[in-house]
């Protein structure tokens, strides 16, 4: 047999396989880019699914950060206040301390015996 005589009593069978192959590639195809764009779409929900919770967690931290700076702020203040009551109590005490001191200098004691008669006086220092 001929190639020429195969071909031309088999055209109808040859133009139909080829057509069957054209359909099954093209739906492949389309099944494939189908596919595509729903795993861009579902991709896309995921991120702005993510973005959210990140925006809201970086929204809960700022917060967070925010209320730990302004207990920062308190606490330093405090310590502040606390500083300077302690240099007011030195002060204090210091003044105490140093009238204790001159009053000490300044104070004689006297002791009388009344058996001698003598009179000594000491001075505390």
């Amino acid at each position: 047999m001929n190639t020429e005589t195969f071909f031309s009593k088999n055209l109808k069978y040859i133009a139909l396989i080829l057509l069957a192959l054209f359909l099954i590639k093209t739906t492949q195809s389309c099944n494939r880019e189908m596919a595509n764009k729903r795993m861009v779409k579902e991709n896309a929900y995921i991120v702005d699914s993510l973005n959210t919770i990140i925006d809201t967690d970086k929204g809960t931290y700022i917060l967070q950060l925010e209320e730990c700076n302004d207990k920062v702020q308190e606490l330093e203040y405090e310590v502040k206040l606390a500083n300077s009551e302690k240099e007011a109590a030195n002060r204090r005490a210091n003044a105490v301390q140093s009238t204790a001191e001159k009053i000490r200098e300044n104070t004689s004691i006297t002791i009388e015996n009344k058996s001698i008669q003598d009179t000594v006086s000491v001075d505390k220092k």
